[in-house]
């Protein structure tokens, strides 16, 4: 039996046909990383940790990290605004903060959702 994550579609004899993942984790991205690079696991989590520690100290010093076919990191300030605390009841004040946003690329939307032909 596979691990939790994932829709499975099995047989009658109950053997499993395919899993198909609902969710993927950083290992998961290494596992793939060190298959298409043929390169150790522990490379290949050294890789992707280094470059996720890279786009964030980047969008820490810069507003904007585009990665072209794939997407762009933003750095947005939320402005301080007032809330509700559910617990005591009263209004509090959320202070400004630094937000993370992404844009998908070009590249990366057509091929997640390729565009519709004109007769639809």
């Amino acid at each position: 039996r596979p691990a939790g994550r994932g829709i499975h579609a099995v047989d009658r004899s109950r053997k499993i046909l395919f899993v198909h993942p609902t969710e993927i984790v950083s290992r998961d991205l290494a596992r793939k990383i060190s298959r298409r690079l043929d390169i150790p696991l522990k490379d290949a989590q050294a890789v992707l940790d280094a470059f996720c520690s890279a786009v964030v100290h980047e969008c820490i010093s810069v507003p904007r990290v585009e990665l072209r076919g794939f997407g762009t990191f933003m750095a947005v300030r939320r402005r301080p605004r007032p809330a509700y605390d559910f617990r005591t009841g009263g209004r509090i004040r959320v202070p400004d903060r630094l937000d993370l946003k992404f844009k998908p690329g070009k590249e990366l939307t057509e091929r997640i959702s390729p565009p519709r032909s004109a007769g639809l």
